[in-house]
């Protein structure tokens, strides 16, 4: 390893080249003031303490964050240095309860450390940014392209102006990481003979299989389709998510020494019993929300009628479906305006969409709603179906009526109707994007697994074990319908159980944290300068349709 020398407060320091300050420093017995919390020395964190400044740098930076560069000459207690440490002690001491985790990480169901990728790409270093999305997102172009990026709702960037471009940065430097000569392959370093079986090659599945290979487990995946990638291939148009884009991401996976049968049902072709013969010491169980379900209204079984996640994979697997008149989509989350975008390129004349909530309250969010507008579908808030409307067994209209209540004060699904308050609309097509649920076929068949009434999974919360003690569960089929984000960490969060149950080791230690975020009510700009939020062109991206 190629050495290099820093100076820091007037010490010479000797380390390797790609280290950061903190860790140079700190092995060379040199003390840096940080809050952040260690396993010996980490490479990046979030406090905002450990500040240096340097001749040649233009602002101050990270110690933690900061790859070093051979000659600096650095120094922690410079007057700007005192100052901002002490803004930084003010705001962290400020309402703020537990650990220096950056809100946008907090925010984030898989955790990513937004700050300390962002911070990398600032410096230059693109690999060394594609390996701390990865310790959190094994597919970080996918995610890119449907992520509702709620970390940038906490940004605190947004006290000041506009939230940073989070979710754009994490989808720029993902793109190198598809280009064979440039992509992240995280090294293994560990080997164990356990080997792991993960059933489904979703988001989900394929973010374990990523996450126990990596740690040196020979891992198998099962997934009863042609065609690896879950609903990412066989649900998501292709105008929002291209489908070379999740190839190529499994493909680093396979690389990483993971071995996919497909064309492979669990319970059907072989049993989990039949697989536990043949040494697998943990199983991963993440088959997702493959089944429709029913409208559960008079005629609802009507020509014309179907449920938006036939129509999708439908579309996905044999090209558009044509359409015609007037189509009515039911359903106000990502997947109904999903389905609502793709009915306007199947042709229909008109699309209607309609939802249960408030419209500042459809789980779509702003992003998915302002392109349904974009692109002229009609979004009718607040309504629940009461009827297909039907002639000689083809659709011709729905009825709703008003809803006046989704949830309950404890945030519980109650809805209440207003039976005054009717409206029908006459359509040739619905495309109902509600009730989706797991189907497990055989899979379970001889296993302690249990079921929660809307078919899911019941399994411990911080560990999903099931009372099948080797089998675990994540994903849609545990969690209900999330997003491919919340997909991508239950994936990670099982690989961390199904390890140390095949290892022999305690499933609970060390894993229930609790993390609170700065009160940003109580934060001033701080004299930050106000800078426009940096987005790229329209035309950059991925407009793919099904033309």
């Amino acid at each position: 390893m190629e050495q290099i020398k820093i100076t820091v407060n007037g010490k010479e320091c000797i380390g390797s080249k790609g280290d950061t300050i903190l860790k140079i420093a700190t092995q060379n017995g040199v003390f840096i003031p940080t809050l952040c919390h260690f396993e010996g020395v980490k490479d990046y964190g979030a406090c905002g303490v450990c500040l240096v400044e340097g001749e040649g740098l233009p602002k101050l930076m990270r110690a933690c964050s900061t790859v070093a560069a051979d000659g600096w000459v650095l120094s922690t207690e410079t007057e700007r240095v005192k100052k901002a440490r002490k803004i930084a002690f003010e705001l962290l001491m400020s309402d703020h309860d537990g650990d220096c985790v950056g809100p946008c990480s907090l925010n984030c169901p898989a955790g990513t450390d937004a700050q300390g990728y962002i911070k990398q790409i600032a410096l230059g270093n693109d690999t060394e940014a594609v390996k701390i999305v990865k310790e959190t997102n094994p597919l970080p172009a996918s995610i890119g392209r449907v992520c509702p990026h709620p970390c940038e709702t906490e940004c605190s960037r947004s006290t000041v102006d506009e939230a940073v471009a989070i979710d754009e940065i994490k989808r720029f430097i993902a793109e190198r990481d598809l280009n064979a000569e440039t992509r992240y392959i995280p090294e293994i370093k560990n080997h164990f003979d356990e080997k792991i079986a993960v059933v489904g090659a979703g988001p989900a599945g394929l973010s374990c299989a990523y996450y126990l290979a990596a740690k040196g487990f020979p891992v198998t995946v099962f997934e009863k389709s042609n065609e690896l990638g879950g609903m990412m291939i066989r649900g998501i148009p292709s105008f929002r998510l291209d489908k070379d884009t999740v190839r190529a991401e499994i493909d680093i996976i396979r690389q990483l020494g993971v071995e996919f049968r497909t064309g492979v049902e669990v319970g059907k072709d072989v049993t989990i019993q039949e697989l536990r013969e043949e040494g697998y010491k943990g199983f991963y169980l993440a088959i997702g929300l493959q089944d429709g379900g029913r409208l559960s209204v008079p005629n609802d079984d009507a020509k014309g009628v179907m449920s938006g996640i036939e129509f999708s994979v439908r579309t996905n697997l044999e090209g558009p479906q044509k359409l015609s008149g007037k189509c009515v989509v039911i359903g106000g989350g990502n997947i109904g305006a999903d389905v609502a975008r793709t009915a306007v390129r199947s042709g229909a004349d008109e699309v209607h969409l309609f939802c249960l909530e408030a419209y500042d309250e459809m789980p779509m969010g702003y992003g998915d709603r302002t392109e349904c507008e974009a692109e002229g579908i009609i979004i009718h808030a607040g309504w629940g179906q009461t009827e297909i409307l039907a002639e000689n067994g083809e659709c011709t209209g729905i009825k709703f009526r008003k809803c006046v209540q989704v949830r309950d004060t404890e945030n519980r699904f109650a809805p209440k109707f207003d039976d005054s308050q009717i409206e029908s609309i006459e359509c040739s097509s619905v495309l109902y994007c509600i009730g989706q649920k797991p189907d497990w076929g055989r899979l379970l068949e001889g296993t302690k697994v249990e079921l929660n009434p809307n078919k899911t999974a019941k399994a411990d919360l911080l560990t999903m074990q099931t009372a099948e003690p080797d089998i675990f569960v994540g994903g849609d089929a545990f969690t209900g319908q999330k997003f491919v984000i919340n997909a991508i960490a239950g994936g990670k969060n099982g690989y961390e159980s199904v390890w140390r149950f095949a290892t022999g080791r305690n499933l609970t230690y060390g894993r229930q944290r609790e993390y609170f975020g700065i009160n940003k009510d109580k934060l001033s700009d701080r004299f930050i300068e106000s800078i426009p939020r940096q987005t790229p062109a329209a035309s950059e991206h991925n407009t793919h349709s099904f033309a």
